[in-house]
């Protein structure tokens, strides 16, 4: 495989319906790519309110961008628990609670659905062999 394509060759399935991020400590995540079709068309969806502003101010921006997140890119997680250690069952409404009460996890969550190397065929097949 040329070095162009090794770098910029992505699996299209996997950025559409999702493949599954650890990230340690038995939290696993599964994702979309934040640029898909779908959830693009989310957040055109949720902005639409606000197109007549010059700028959408930052704080609408954040909540319409985790509604985003918590909508269209998780689509399931695993380890993720509440204050007394039970399992949190995965939901959008779910979600939205978390990344707006743990904005590191966002930020890690925009990351891996961000970068191109998570949705590689190669590297979701190492990582389902882990």
């Amino acid at each position: 495989m040329s070095s162009f394509l090794a770098r910029y060759n992505t699996d299209q399935s996997l950025e559409e319906h999702g493949v599954w991020v650890d990230f340690g400590d038995g939290i696993e995540v599964k994702v979309t790519r934040t640029n898909t079709k779908e959830a693009q068309k989310y957040k055109a969806q949720l902005e639409k309110p606000y197109r007549k502003l010059s700028q959408i101010p930052d704080d609408v921006q954040d909540g319409i961008y985790e509604k985003m997140i918590a909508h269209k890119i998780i689509k399931d997680w695993k380890g993720i628990t509440d204050e007394e250690g039970k399992e949190v069952p995965y939901s959008p409404d779910a979600a939205l609670k978390i990344l707006q009460t743990f904005r590191d996890f966002r930020d890690d969550i925009i990351l891996a659905a961000s970068e191109r190397e998570t949705f590689r065929k190669i590297e979701a097949e190492e990582q389902a062999k882990n």
